[in-house]
């Protein structure tokens, strides 16, 4: 159909601005979705690692891998969930095969059913012979001043100890950094939880990416993490790994995490729900049945 038989010959310009205020609407209002997914505002997008923002849907991640990395393939890794047909995806990653001593893998993890998926950790390794003082800045540059550095588990103020960097943010908030507990056993308890949900790897790197943390055999261990109430490590978090030698101001290989904690325990508190729901179904239906048998005495 031809734009021009929409409007009345007599129309002119005015014909103009409609047909470019309806194009403008139809771009700009999102596609509705029973299950939409409370986020925070768009204009302050979440953290990301290599354009992968912690809240994308996982198409809008495949997207970016592969302009990000255009000669290697994207790997889906997927699950069977109960009730849908199709595979749901759990997982995209990339490996890009080493050059030299170079080498480079990145992943992301999407959060499961019920609630609509989105990417709640994206994990960056990569070894390359990179200067020290051009990381840190880059580091900064990008995600602002950290909340603590460390050496080991242990924080540190000078820039020659650290090993590495943890920034710090609530979900809601786009402004401000929480403050890391002063009392040591909080602290402790603050890196051991980060620990866990980040599912930090040390070189050399045993990665196990695409495994699904949210998947249900994987899910029970991933619930048990919350042994603390409130989840002490509840934000959203960034974790660089900037091992090196300060002598020589030389950092072999360096990995970065991002993850939005209080969305995975969200879904995975979900998905757990839904899928004890959904084994307890057929025991519920009997009972039911039961009650509108007549016994027969």
């Amino acid at each position: 159909m031809k734009f021009a038989r929409i409007f009345s010959a007599g129309a002119g310009c005015s014909s103009v601005f409609y047909l470019a205020l309806v194009l403008l609407i139809v771009v700009l209002v999102p596609h509705s979705n029973s299950q939409s997914p409370a986020r925070v505002s768009t204009s302050q997008p979440l953290p990301d690692v290599l354009g992968i923002h912690l809240g994308m849907f996982p198409r809008d991640a495949y997207a970016v891998f592969q302009t990000s990395h255009p000669k290697e393939k994207v790997a889906i890794h997927s699950y069977s969930f109960p009730t849908i047909t199709q595979p749901v995806i759990n997982g995209l990653s990339v490996t890009s095969p080493p050059v030299g001593a170079a080498m480079e893998i990145v992943s992301a993890d999407a959060t499961l059913p019920p609630a609509r998926q989105q990417i709640w950790r994206v994990q960056r390794y990569w070894r390359q012979q990179m200067n020290r003082t051009n990381l840190f800045s880059s580091l900064h540059e990008k995600y602002g001043k950290e909340s603590f550095a460390l050496r080991g588990n242990t924080p540190v103020a000078d820039d020659r100890d650290v090993q590495a960097m943890v920034w710090l943010r609530d979900e809601q908030a786009p402004v401000g950094l929480p403050v890391p507990p002063s009392d040591s056993t909080k602290f402790q308890n603050l890196m051991s939880c980060l620990s866990a949900y980040l599912n930090i790897a040390t070189p050399p790197w045993d990665l196990s990416v695409g495994t699904g943390d949210l998947a249900a055999p994987n899910l029970p261990r991933f619930l048990q993490k919350q042994n603390l109430t409130p989840v002490p490590c509840n934000y959203v978090v960034i974790h660089a790994n900037v091992t090196g030698d300060p002598s020589t101001g030389i950092i072999p290989f360096a990995s970065v995490y991002a993850a939005d904690i209080p969305l995975a325990v969200r879904t995975a508190n979900a998905e757990a729900a839904f899928l004890s729901d959904h084994a307890n179904k057929p025991q519920q239906q009997k009972i039911e049945r039961s009650k509108q048998a007549k016994a027969k005495l």
